[in-house]
């Protein structure tokens, strides 16, 4: 989700982090990476496509017909250069470019069916075939991509501390966990320039039962010159979070495990504000 709730005259102050998204290392195809993914089918048939642009940082619809609310061409979601890179490096993973032509089936009608086109340079690729034909990491990987044209964005792993994370002020508001989604209202000052805001699992587990985990916030302006006062409802998708955690811990029992998320808000008492997670 990706909304604006109020807009008072004042600049958010608070800074929470010190870094430049510049200094993050990526793969070399992020830069020039498209990517378009045309969903269609399930029960109700929705129609839509949308494309993510690396060059530009955009999530972007392309055409809407059937069970989608947005304008051919609408900006659905800006990309921080850490999500444009992280993206790119798990279509890489996926083998993505190997599977160029393949089409995994029609299953039932009740299930969607995608169209996943890449592209990058001279190198492209694309494959198809219903959700749960998919190659489970291209099915994961389909499935955070669609969450993003929704407004979600995923989180960030970055346990080695090796990315470099903007660090623009913004205040901290409520705050909660729904299933995989985390969900935060976040004040900073802007107006004309987009804002992209990432939440970062960073440093290693804390052993504690349950187990803990250190997050963050980035947060890059753009150098917005404008100074309204922003508050706007931001939705992260955790199942990075839980992918990482149990690759840990695979003996974690599914529905059974407790992670305490340790977010990082200096207005809080000791300078941290924890939810739950459960998973």
């Amino acid at each position: 989700m990706y909304r604006q709730t109020s807009c008072l005259s004042a600049i958010a102050s608070l800074a929470l982090f010190v870094g430049a998204c510049d200094g993050v290392a990526g793969p070399p195809l992020s830069s020039g990476m498209r990517v378009e993914v045309q969903v269609s089918g399930g029960i109700a048939g929705v129609d839509y496509s949308f494309e993510i642009v690396g060059g530009e940082r955009v999530v972007r619809g392309l055409h809407c017909t059937h069970l989608c609310d947005f304008d051919a061409g609408e900006i659905l979601l800006p990309l921080s250069v850490a999500q444009v890179q992280a993206l790119a490096a798990d279509l890489e993973d996926t083998g993505l470019l190997e599977m160029d032509g393949a089409n995994f089936g029609t299953q039932c009608c009740d299930d969607f069916h995608y169209v996943v086109s890449f592209s990058s340079g001279v190198r492209s690729a694309t494959v198809e075939g219903d959700g749960q034909l998919l190659p489970t990491d291209l099915g994961v990987l389909v499935n955070r991509m669609v969450a993003m044209s929704q407004g979600t964005v995923p989180a960030l792993v970055d346990q080695a501390r090796v990315l470099t994370l903007p660090a623009d002020g913004y205040s901290l508001g409520p705050v909660t966990v729904d299933g995989d989604i985390l969900e935060a209202e976040l004040s900073f000052g802007g107006g004309c320039e987009r804002h992209e805001i990432d939440v970062v699992l960073r440093g290693p587990w804390l052993e504690s039962f349950p187990v803990r985990a250190d997050m963050e916030f980035s947060h890059e302006d753009n150098d917005d010159p404008c100074d309204a006062f922003l508050t706007q409802v931001r939705s992260f998708d955790l199942r990075p979070v839980r992918a990482a955690y149990l690759a840990s811990y695979p003996s974690s029992q599914p529905g059974q495990t407790t992670l305490i998320l340790r977010l990082a808000d200096p207005e809080a008492p000791g300078g941290l504000r924890e939810v739950e997670y459960l998973f």
